[in-house]
């Protein structure tokens, strides 16, 4: 299989949101998130995959356990 064919760039944006129904001392009722990346996805083989995201926070956001940008790796076969 040729390389370009193998080897897949993306580039992506991502938003997302939610409210609580009741709040705890010190919450926010609605928290909106936004983030914007890019990738590869390899093609190994007919049914085998390999992806790696790279993304970055929008704004100053950043959630608990998370730094302001993140790495993903993922693999389906």
């Amino acid at each position: 299989m040729d390389l370009r064919y193998q080897l897949e760039p993306y580039l992506f944006f991502d938003a997302g949101g939610g409210s609580l129904k009741r709040t705890l001392s010190g919450e926010r009722t609605e928290k909106t998130l936004l983030s914007t990346g890019g990738g590869f996805r390899v093609h190994l083989f007919n049914a085998v995959y390999f992806n790696i995201d790279w993304a970055k926070t929008v704004g100053n956001a950043i959630t608990a356990g998370s730094g302001p940008s993140t790495v993903h790796f993922s693999f389906q076969a």
